[in-house]
């Protein structure tokens, strides 16, 4: 999710500071096409930004990057489901969608 930026936060990045804390420490991150996630490696704040493009147009906040799959491998709920399925091997996937439809059921989760 994204967030449009005000004309003092696009000045910030054309002058590659954090419009958040000033600092320039911005670290490029994932990339497709002209467009590049930045993330401030002081404060952590995320915008995605079409390189080389000043002003206004191309550039936003990141509002909800969302966990990282790292943090969901940490968490108590889905890290032992991420383990796992992590760990399957090939001649594995009979026995895991059978455990998948198990869950699915017990959770009633539409599953496909």
């Amino acid at each position: 999710m994204a967030k449009e930026l005000t004309d003092a936060e696009v000045e910030a990045l054309d002058r590659a500071e954090c419009p958040d804390c000033g600092a320039r420490r911005l670290q490029e991150g994932p990339c497709g096409g002209v467009s590049m996630n930045i993330r401030c490696a002081t404060c952590g704040a995320r915008f995605n930004v079409i390189s080389g493009c000043p002003g206004r147009y191309g550039k936003e906040r990141i509002v909800d990057p969302g966990p990282t799959d790292e943090q969901l491998r940490e968490s108590k709920v889905l890290g032992p489901a991420m383990r796992y399925a992590d760990s399957i091997e090939d001649d594995d996937l009979e026995r895991h969608d059978r455990i998948v439809s198990a869950l699915s059921k017990l959770w009633k989760l539409d599953v496909k």
